[in-house]
Parts: structure tokens; sequence; C-alpha cells
């Protein structure tokens, strides 16, 4: 140890020096450094730089090597002369109980990111959690046994039992909830993205393969720019089922086409549309125009038909209006209605039937007279309104002119219509019916055996 001359004080010294701390008194053989008044003795290392012993005037002693040296495994004590040394057995008790833990203190300030090391191996214990701020993927698993090899398995209970498709990204697993469960606020809870393939597939063998639920938004959503937004197919079963309780299974709008298509293509041959109902109509049309039909069929092959009905034991087509035509029947070149039966009528109807006047096949009016008793006491006028149209004297302007001549007007053209004249309770009578005008005809009715015109009672039918 080298003793040198300092703004404290001045000393000379041998190559060792031993120190008694505390009141003991110096002996002759002792080397004594005596510092000026308010000055302490200092030891520094060989560079000068680093103090390793201070001793103040008033006694204090640092040794800055028992706070920022090498940890020890034994405690030093001090005895009662000042002596530094190890304690005596005893001296040391045994450890307390570890007082309560202060309050944490402000979190400092996030220090800059580092760069990304290269991809380890190793292990971690669970329950694990990691935060980091990264443009890279937080936690990446590779497995390149793309054959049958999964990147990360995640099991929830005991598992559902089944196998993953070879190759899987993520495999999620679970014999009571879902297997992969994504959740978002305001973006998408779960995004599949496919380039050239699905982009979200569902399997199932016996339950849903896909399955969407919305309180108060759509279940499944689907949009496409260029091609279908929902695509089925179905090998032996239905590619699309839909049900609803109280509202529409299945509902289509569109701005400018159809709001529902179907095409069936098979050579056997399917319904485009087929609907079937338990206590209601099958197919039902609905339209708000005041131009267009609720339903329309149309067929433009051969001899088939644009709608088909087929009834088991009721209507096979039936239609109802309230006030317009219940079933209408036009063509262009082909039978506006066409009716066949093989072993009953062809046609048959509960009302009265109408046809223009200036067409033939159904009767337009018929009357019969009684001159003298009551005029035209039966009648039918197939050009009033149904209610109106057998209601005495249907229409018909009748008048007697004499014994014998009568004349009606029916009040629609009949001169190019046929007539049939018919007197009734007797054979000795004839019946002459003579055009009086576009719309009216004279009856005449002669008696033979008197040689004179008579009144008799006849029909007139009017084709």
């Amino acid at each position: 140890m080298t003793i040198r001359r300092t703004r404290m004080f001045q000393a000379t010294a041998s190559a060792f020096v031993s120190l008694t701390l505390g009141a003991a008194s110096a002996t002759a053989a002792d080397v004594v450094v005596q510092p000026n008044s308010g000055s302490g003795l200092v030891v520094t290392d060989a560079s000068g730089s680093q103090i390793r012993l201070r001793v103040n005037e008033d006694g204090e002693v640092i040794i800055p090597v028992l706070v920022n040296g090498a940890p020890r495994n034994l405690p030093a004590c001090v005895s009662a002369t000042g002596q530094l040394g190890p304690c005596a057995p005893g001296v040391v008790g045994s450890v307390g109980p570890q007082g309560p833990a202060g309050a944490t203190g402000a979190t400092g300030p996030a220090g800059a990111t580092g760069p990304q090391g290269p991809i380890g191996s190793g292990s971690f214990a669970l329950p694990y959690a990691g935060a980091t701020v990264t443009s890279h993927a937080a936690f990446s698993v590779s497995n390149t046994e793309a054959s049958t090899g999964v990147g990360i398995y995640g099991l929830g209970g005991a598992g559902s039992g089944m196998n993953a498709d070879s190759g899987a990204g993520v495999w999620g697993d679970s014999s009571v909830s879902d297997g992969v469960f994504g959740s978002s606020k305001d973006g998408v809870g779960v995004l599949g993205n496919g380039a050239n393939v699905v982009g979200v597939r569902g399997m199932s063998t016996n339950g849903r393969g896909v399955e969407g639920y919305s309180t108060n938004g759509y279940g499944v959503y689907a949009s496409s720019a260029n091609n279908y937004a929902v695509y089925a197919h179905g090998i032996n079963v239905a590619a699309v089922h839909a049900e609803s309780t109280n509202a529409d299974a299945v509902q289509g709008v569109s701005v400018s086409f159809a709001g529902v298509y179907g095409k069936s293509t098979g050579p056997k041959g399917g319904a485009g549309v087929l609907g079937e109902s338990a206590a209601f109509d099958g197919v039902h049309g609905y339209t708000s125009s005041t131009s267009a039909v609720g339903v329309a069929g149309f067929a433009d092959q051969g001899n088939s038909s644009g709608v088909l009905g087929v009834g088991k034991a009721g209507s096979g087509v039936a239609g109802v209006s309230t006030s317009g035509t219940g079933a209408s029947g036009i063509s262009t070149s082909g039978f506006g209605v066409f009716g066949h039966s093989d072993s009953n009528y062809a046609f048959v109807t509960d009302g009265p039937v109408q046809q223009n006047p200036n067409q033939g096949g159904w009767v337009k009016a018929m009357a019969f007279v009684v001159p003298g008793g009551g005029g035209v006491v039966r009648c039918f006028n197939s050009q009033l309104a149904a209610s109106v149209a057998s209601v005495p004297p249907c229409g018909f302007a009748y008048s007697r002119l004499s014994s014998g001549q009568t004349q009606i007007d029916f009040g629609f053209p009949v001169d190019n219509r046929f007539l049939s004249a018919t007197v009734h309770y007797t054979y000795r009578s004839t019946i002459t019916v003579i055009p009086m005008s576009s719309t009216s005809v004279q009856i005449n009715t002669y008696y033979v055996s008197n040689d004179a015109s008579e009144d008799e009672s006849y029909s007139l039918i009017v084709f």
C-alpha cells in the first residue's frame, strides 16, 4: 500500500498498514496517520479513481465494496471496540417474514423495437401470455410436413375424435363447443381467403356444415360481382333447403330481373320451380301491377304448355278473381282454352256463359214468349252481367204488334247471327222470324187449322 500526499493531509507508511477502528489507542509499532482537522483518510485502487476505504475525522468508516462488490455468503459484525470481523454463532437470527409489497411504480417508456431474431426452437410454460409491437407475425409456427401435419392444433375439452385436413394451418378441435371461434367488434370475426379455391368451407357428417346467426342483421350474406353470390350443389338431396316459422322461407328480390329463377336441365325432365304446401297454395303469385299477371308460364317448344295444372281429385288449374277474370286463355294461332276428358265433360260451368255477339259457338240470347200472357216469361242475355242475365225481360224490348205478330229488340246485333224459333203446345201452327233491324226481329205465328194469324207461345234462340 502506498500512502501519498493529498490536500487533506501528509503521511508516510510502510508496505502494510493495519488499522484498528474505534476508541483503541495506538502502540509504538503502529503507523499513525493523522489528517488535518476536517479531513479524513482515503485508500484508492491503483488508478486512484476508485475509493476502496474512507475514514472520516468523526470516526465514520466507508467501505464501498460492501455495497457494490461481489456477494459473499457470510455476514460481517462489529465488536464493542469497533473491530470488524465474522459474526459469532447465534448473533444473526433467522430471516423474518416478507413485508408487504410496495405500490407498483409507473410504467416506464417502451424501448425501441429490436431487430427480429432468427427462428429458434424450444418450449414455453403454460399458461403463457406475451405482448409485442411488430409488423411481422407476433407468433409464428411452421410445419413443413404438409401431407399429414398441421401448423397449430388447439384442443378444447376431450376433442371431437375427428381428423383435420392434411396440411391444415390451424386446427381447432372441441367435443362440446366451437372448434374455432373468432370475434370482432367492427371487423370480420373469421375471414377465409382462397386464391384459387374455397375461401371458407364448412363440413359436417350429421350436422350443419355452415351456420350463420344474427339478431338484427343477415345470418349469412353473400356477394359476388360477376358470378353467383351463393352456389349450392346437391347430389341426392335438395341443393338448398330453407325453413321459416313466421316468414318466407326463401325470398328473392331483383330490380330488373326475376326475383326467383329456377331451371332444370336433366334429360328426364324436372320442374324448374316446384312448390308444395300442406295447407296453402303450392305456388302463389302476386303482382301489384295493373297490366301484369301474378303467375305466368311460357313454353316455346312443340306442343308443351306454358302452365300445367294437375289435380288428383280437385281442379288441375283453378282461377279465382274478386272482380276480374278468374282464368284467361289467349293464343295467337292456337286454342285460347282447350278442355279434354277421357270419361267426363271436357268443359263444365255452374254459371252463365258469355261470348261476344259476333262470334259463334255459344248461345247469345234465349227467350220464351207468351203473347198476351206476360210477354217474355223466361230469358237469357249473354251480353248482360250474370246477375241480371236471366231476369225477365233480360234487357229485351218486347212488343205485341197484333194477333200472331210480336217484335223483340235484343239490344245487340243479331242480323249476322243464327236464330231458331219453335212454337209451343201445338203442332198445327207455324212460326216465322223476320229481321226488322240489326238488333230486332218480328215473329209471326200462324194457326193452320183456322188459316189465320193467332197468338202462340214460342221460344227464340240466337246463336
